[in-house]
């Protein structure tokens, strides 16, 4: 069984993708930064429309339920949704190249690049780059059948601006092409596959946009994931997101939608698994009070709408709508996924707030929350300096078998090393392991989870071997003689599936388990493979 605890299929018309790449890529401390901020100035003028919004994929999804039912083969269904896939990916690239063309940049480069002159930094060689390689991309993409490399896998140029490329071409992609193109990218037929995805939402707006409403809104688009779930037969469930200052500006009424509303509404009756949240937009898991108490100016920033950093009590309120949800979803036994990598905000301050001394003042007053600390403090726990390692260490010591943290996880979302430096990460997750072997169900073989970060992780190189490399780093880590407790096979099976199945509660009697199945009778689908695996295994 495996399932994928940290993911996205979300598009253009869900985020807002340029302010993403503008405000928060930009500031990575990883070769996606500078990438970011030339691929940014390159393509302000992205037509975003072209992307598939909402409302635009909810009836293409109904035109192609009875189209899907039609087919007699597995073969004329992979065409059907090719088509779709061909369609989108001629609107992005289409997009792409009148976006560069038309960029006041494009003339200053060409005339550099025809001069033969050397490039005189490194933005401007990057966005050198990217003009190449957006010139060079291929008229068509294969079909998801076809054994053949992507459109951007087949040039050659900086991999770090062909990152952002490609995560930007995929976000003209349908959400239903892009579960497709996950399953093409990750599977090992008849060795693994995935059974379950749970890919989260995420709202960025008040954060980084201003409160602007995206090009789908996040009601639509918790209609869609909802289309989704049923169209792939319960393989997929969702993560909605709650932002915490969209519920303050909806009390303030500075905006017309409620995030704990949108919560309920997803949860009860739209077949949503658990609850995403990204703290370093702006926020601390709980602790917000105290943070601007000793700096009153902390949220005076330029890049936050003026309500927000004139409200003198901002971390009060924050706090207030954080615990309304954490209570809400420990009543309920709903799982939450926090973003805790000290990474994607739009600021270093921002970005601290991911940190684990947060998150234990919320188990200490919700010691019942299913909380998954996804990224597990840091995307690299190789690198860094050891930093990444530290942060690891830090969130396991937030497990414990009972009492706080009884429910706590982690994830190994993006952790692209597995492919880049798998003997290091290997040896790393062998300390950890080792570290907590002592406590028992909270030791780590029994709270890591497995975790793709899909469509993020497409900025990173060669991430069609994410699943079968991770294969091969738990099948050495079983035969480590420190690891023999765990029996042959167990290591990996925890880590690919069961430990997740515990974590959301999707076992028989569970929580969870029981709101998917009134989602299931509602809607006529029939038991998921997921579902008979679990019951298979624990009854």
């Amino acid at each position: 069984m495996t399932i994928d605890a940290h993911c996205h299929i979300f598009n253009g018309t869900d985020i807002p993708v340029m302010d993403f790449v503008g405000k928060v890529l930009v500031g990575e401390a990883s070769p996606l930064g500078p990438a970011a901020m030339a691929v940014g100035a390159l393509l302000q003028g992205l037509a975003w429309s072209l992307a598939p919004s909402g409302n635009v994929e909810l009836q293409t999804l109904r035109e192609l339920s009875p189209q899907l039912a039609a087919c007699t083969t597995e073969q004329a269904k992979i065409e059907v949704i090719s088509q779709l896939r061909r369609n989108a990916y001629a609107a992005g690239t289409a997009s792409l190249k009148t976006a560069a063309a038309t960029s006041p940049l494009y003339l200053p480069f060409i005339v550099e690049k025809q001069s033969k002159f050397l490039v005189p930094d490194m933005q401007t060689r990057l966005q050198v780059e990217a003009l190449e390689i957006i010139d060079k991309l291929p008229a068509t993409i294969p079909d998801l059948d076809k054994d053949a490399p992507e459109p951007l896998d087949m040039l050659s140029g900086d991999r770090s601006v062909m990152g952002v490329i490609k995560f930007i071409l995929q976000n003209f992609q349908y959400r239903y092409v892009n579960i497709q193109q996950y399953l093409r990218t990750f599977n090992v037929p008849g060795v693994r596959t995935v059974d379950l995805l749970m890919p989260s939402m995420v709202d960025y707006s008040w954060w980084i946009s201003k409160g602007k409403t995206t090009g789908t809104t996040l009601e639509t688009q918790v209609k869609v994931m909802e289309q989704l779930s049923i169209m792939t037969g319960g393989r997929m469930h969702g993560f909605v997101p709650f932002c915490p200052l969209r519920e303050v500006a909806f009390g303030k009424g500075e905006s017309a939608t409620s995030s704990f509303a949108l919560v309920q509404g997803a949860l009860d009756e739209h077949g949503f698994i658990g609850v995403k949240l990204y703290p370093p937009m702006g926020f601390a898991a709980l602790g917000n009070q105290h943070i601007q108490d000793a700096e009153p100016d902390f949220w005076k920033r330029c890049w936050l709408p003026e309500w927000v950093q004139n409200t003198p009590d901002l971390g009060k309120l924050l706090d207030g709508a954080l615990r309304r949800l954490y209570g809400y979803c420990e009543e309920h036994g709903v799982p939450v996924m926090a973003h805790t990598g000290l990474s994607n905000g739009p600021s270093m301050a921002f970005k601290n707030l991911a940190g684990s001394r947060y998150w234990a003042c919320v188990l200490k007053e919700f010691p019942r929350l299913r909380i998954n600390f996804g990224h597990f403090g840091d995307t690299s726990i190789v690198k860094d300096q050891r930093a990444g390692f530290s942060l690891a260490e830090a969130f396991a010591k937030e497990m414990n078998p009972s009492g706080p943290g009884e429910f706590a996880y982690a994830d190994a979302g993006f952790f692209t090393e597995v492919i880049s430096d798998q003997a290091e990460l290997k040896a790393d997750l062998q300390k950890l392991y080792n570290l907590t072997a002592q406590k028992g169900s909270a030791s780590l073989a029994n709270r890591f989870l497995y975790g793709t970060d899909w469509e993020m992780s497409l900025t990173a190189s060669s991430i069609g071997s994410y699943l079968s490399d991770f294969m091969k780093l738990f099948k050495e880590l079983e035969e480590l003689p420190s690891l023999r407790d765990e029996t042959a096979t167990t290591l990996s099976n925890k880590f690919f599936g069961d430990n997740a199945v515990r974590y959301a509660g999707l076992s028989q009697g569970g929580k969870t388990r029981l709101r998917l199945q009134t989602f299931y009778d509602k809607h006529g689908v029939k038991p998921p493979a997921w579902l008979l695996k679990v019951d298979d295994r624990f009854g």
